[in-house]
Parts: structure tokens; C-alpha cells; sequence
């Protein structure tokens, strides 16, 4: 792909979307990795939800830096969530495809290219990657990648797992509108994408996974998924919602209803053990089958 000062701007744009919560202390280096991307067709829209810092002035001092591309930073008066916020984004979104990259994530200077190469070249709606884990400090402490049983088995496999990271995700805008972008109810809290990938999959999107490592994925301890009881509950709740998903075998579903409402139980234990038992007779009157595998798991439970 030919990206030379004269000609790069006949490729696609990509518009970039970054959702902004007390993001002041990271959004830097997500901002830096944007102006070391490789292909140079793009625009940069940051939403702030409820919240002021010194995110916009950050933005503002960026955006002096790049002036051939367009930079858009808007901000919710009230925190209206993730979906939402994301949305905003979008419906001033210019772009051909949509980039999603989180405030505190960071993308390797190819992550773009690669990604709408393969795109254009495969004819398809979304692209995945590999993401790499960093700590708080930007060391890399792991990696998060699909299986090659998950692999094999997509999309059905999404269903057992979300291990697809927005910000190693671009895509087509037009297939996102055809679900009517992202959720933006509160019950789906923190899964606004995993809800996501399976209404744009049930819809007809063609997902093509890239077998690269090109975005971090910080985590620390201001993150959502450190609310764990929380994002239980949203990951039941996207379940619910696609429980009539014909791919997805009844056993499947049922046994990972289960395990969710299991891990919940849990979680439940120490603060409310009434609450604790409900939810594991609910698990058990989904997963009935095996009278040994529940003993099992009332014992470590109690």
C-alpha cells in the first residue's frame, strides 16, 4: 500500500475512535501511537463521557502536532457509558471504516495498515488481532489470543469466550450501522462489544482474524473488568439475549450459563451468602445434568 505524501490519501479513511474516561493519565500514549501509524489517512475523534480533566487539553496539544488530519474532541455533559459513548463518536464519524482504540491502549505503528490491507484485500466487514498485555507501567505482563480449537470453531467459540479486544478490532462503518451501532443499555455495561461482535456476526458481517500481535492492552486497577460481579452480570445478560442462536448447542449454552452464574455465586459468598445461593440454584436449575458435577461444585463453593 502506497502511503507517499502524494498519494496516500486516495486510500480509505479510517476514522479513529477513542472513548475518554478519567483518561488524563494514559491517553498520551494512545494518542502517540496514532501519529506513528504507518498509513496516514485517517481522523481522530476522542469523546469524553461525564467527566473533565486534562483530557481535552492533551487532545488539543496533539492535534497542533498532526495538521493534516482532522482531530474532533466532544464531551458528554453526563456519563451516559461506553456504548453510548462510542456512538457519539461514530455518528461524527467520516470514515470508510471505524478503528476503535481505548484511552488507555496503545497500537504499534503498522496496526492500521495491516489492518485495512487485509480488509480491502479479503473483502470482509471486521479485523482481529492478537493483543499484547502491559501493567500500568507499559511492561508487557502476558498475551490475549483466540485458541486454535476457537479458531477452528469461530463463530461459534465466541459464544464460550470474548476474546476478541476492541482495540485490535477495525471495521467496515456501514456493518455497524446495520445493527444500529453499539448497545447502549446499562445492563450490558462493560460487554457493549462483546454484544456487539455476535449482533454484527448473527447479522451477516464477515469477521477475519490476523494472526499478529499489533495493539497493548494495559491493564490496572481503574479498569471496568476489575469489577468483576458487574461484568458477570452484562456477560449473562448478552448470553440471554442470544440463547436462541441456532450454532450454539443447547448443551453449550445451558453449561456456560452455568459456569457465569457459578462464578458469580463466588463472588457473592463473602458479602451476601443468601444471594450466593440463590444464584447457584438458578446455575443448577440451568445445568441440571449431572447430579456429581454439582455435589463437586457445591463443596468448593461451601
Amino acid at each position: 500500500m502506497d502511503h507517499s505524501s502524494n498519494t496516500y490519501r486516495n486510500n480509505p479513511l479510517v476514522s479513529i475512535v477513542i472513548p475518554a474516561y478519567k483518561a488524563e493519565k494514559y491517553i498520551e500514549y494512545a494518542l502517540e501511537s496514532v501519529r506513528y501509524q504507518t498509513y496516514l489517512n485517517w481522523e481522530l475523534i476522542v469523546v469524553e463521557d461525564g467527566w473533565r480533566d486534562q483530557t481535552e487539553e492533551i487532545v488539543n496539544e496533539f492535534s497542533k502536532s498532526v495538521p493534516s488530519n482532522k482531530i474532533l474532541f466532544i464531551r458528554h455533559t453526563l456519563n451516559r457509558g461506553l456504548g453510548a459513548t462510542r456512538n457519539t463518536a461514530i455518528k461524527s464519524a467520516s470514515g470508510t471504516y471505524i478503528a476503535l482504540l481505548d484511552h488507555d491502549d496503545v497500537w504499534k505503528s503498522d496496526h492500521l495498515q495491516k489492518s485495512i490491507l487485509s480488509l480491502e484485500n479479503n473483502q470482509v466487514d471486521l479485523t482481529y488481532s492478537n493483543v499484547i498485555l502491559i501493567d500500568e507501567k507499559g511492561s508487557e505482563c502476558g498475551n490475549l489470543k483466540p485458541t486454535q480449537e476457537e479458531i477452528v470453531n469461530f463463530p461459534a467459540s465466541l459464544y464460550n469466550r470474548n476474546y476478541i479486544v476492541p482495540s485490535s478490532t477495525v471495521f467496515k462503518k456501514g456493518s455497524l450501522e446495520r445493527i444500529g451501532l453499539f448497545v447502549e443499555n446499562l445492563r450490558y455495561h462493560g460487554c457493549e462489544d462483546y454484544a456487539c461482535w455476535i449482533k454484527m456476526i448473527r447479522s451477516g458481517s464477515q469477521f477475519l482474524y490476523l494472526d499478529n500481535s499489533s495493539c497493548f492492552y494495559r491493564q490496572h486497577q481503574e479498569q471496568l473488568t476489575f469489577n468483576m460481579d458487574k461484568m458477570l452480570e452484562s456477560v449473562i445478560n448478552v448470553l440471554q439475549e442470544n440463547k436462541d442462536w441456532q450454532i450454539i448447542s443447547k448443551n453449550v449454552r445451558s453449561k456456560r450459563l452455568f459456569k457465569i452464574y457459578y462464578n458469580l455465586a463466588k463472588l457473592s459468598w463473602k458479602k451476601n451468602k443468601g444471594k450466593s445461593i440463590k444464584l447457584y440454584m438458578h446455575a443448577w436449575m440451568i445445568y441440571p445434568f449431572d447430579f456429581f458435577y454439582h455435589a463437586r461444585k457445591l463443596a468448593l463453593l461451601f
